[in-house]
């Protein structure tokens, strides 16, 4: 096969971006890297497919202006399926614009194709649709609706429960392993790893690791390094839950709850407890420092935000701030191509 210099550099500087860069010096999530992958299949599918860009003709010209707006369009317009969002259609820029950022950092040669991606303006304005939270009576209603005298009730009993007390992410909530949960502690805690591969330790209440002690008896869970708190079978084989099928749960529990409060929607979102967690949590008097710290934010801004309060409540809100005491541990199969040469 005859690939270019020019070529076999950027497949070179392709590869340690994905493989490097990414996970372990911006320690971005398993979850992200993957994103950041099936981003670059896609412009790499469309490299070969519509541009008929071969091995040896791979080279910075294919990450031209003209080039990405082209596969944008190409993006919005379906690529023969489903069309994109304009969300989606802005991350997919996102993630050219970042290999770009490095390519520029690896050889200046890269620097006008970075500018030129810089200069695509994106579509979305803003994040999308916003997650109202749910009142406390409305949560209560949907837990209520949950058949506990299942299996599966049983399991989504304690999966919901858990989401809700700690107000994780449901990505950060099914990674969690058994080995995590610290139960038979005077202060029982969970250890999450969070966005950036970032541990944190959360406290659990009592209601909750009676419901995962009685969770994880009854399923016979073993407490290991390899067992995920929440998995599926599958043909014998113990996998880790996916969000789909999290989300499956939820909204056929939602439909039934909706018919006793109206307020709970009938396909209700796994990011509505987070949400609904922290908005109760603010209610109640918890410090907002406490709470942004909780749900792994970066900044006290980006809480403010999410839970819409002003910055007068905010300022007032940490005049008084309070921080709990926490007795806590510190802490190649290859294919023909272009695809196959990046591993694609």
């Amino acid at each position: 096969m005859k690939i270019s210099k020019q070529a076999k550099e950027l497949v070179s500087h392709i590869d340690l971006w994905l493989k490097v860069y990414i996970p372990k010096t911006c320690g971005y999530s398993v979850q992200t890297v993957m994103s950041y992958k099936q981003v670059m299949r896609l412009y790499v599918e469309y490299l070969e497919e519509k541009k008929s860009v071969t091995v040896d003709s791979f080279s910075d010209i294919c990450f031209s202006r003209e080039t990405v707006e082209s596969w944008l369009i190409w993006l919005q317009n379906g690529r023969g399926g489903k069309p994109c969002s304009r969300r989606t259609r802005d991350h997919r820029l996102t993630v050219i614009r970042s290999l770009l950022k490095y390519l520029q950092s690896r050889d200046i040669a890269y620097a006008k194709r970075y500018i030129e991606s810089c200069e695509i303006p994106m579509i979305s304005h803003g994040r999308g649709k916003v997650v109202a939270p749910l009142s406390k009576v409305a949560m209560k209603a949907f837990f209520a609706s949950i058949d506990c005298n299942t299996i599966a009730g049983k399991r989504d009993y304690a999966l919901f429960s858990f989401m809700y007390d700690t107000g994780c992410r449901v990505g950060e909530v099914l990674s969690v392993k058994t080995c995590d949960l610290i139960l038979d502690h005077r202060s029982p805690y969970v250890i999450v790893k969070g966005k950036g591969n970032k541990d944190r330790c959360l406290i659990l209440s009592e209601k909750t690791v009676n419901t995962l002690k009685a969770y994880i008896a009854y399923f016979s869970i073993p407490y290991d390094a390899k067992t995920y708190l929440f998995h599926s079978s599958h043909k014998g084989r113990t996998e880790k839950m996916s969000a789909d099928a999290v989300n499956t749960r939820l909204y056929a529990i939602s439909y039934t709850a909706h018919k006793t409060c109206p307020e709970i929607p009938l396909k209700m979102h796994s990011h509505q407890i987070r949400h609904s967690a922290a908005t109760h949590w603010f209610m109640d008097g918890i410090n907002i420092a406490m709470i942004s710290e909780y749900l792994g934010h970066a900044s006290l801004e980006t809480t403010r935000v999410y839970l819409g309060i002003s910055r007068e409540e905010l300022e007032t809100a940490l005049r008084k701030r309070e921080y709990m005491p926490l007795d806590q541990p510190k802490k190649y199969k290859i294919q023909g191509g272009l695809r196959g040469l990046l591993g694609l």
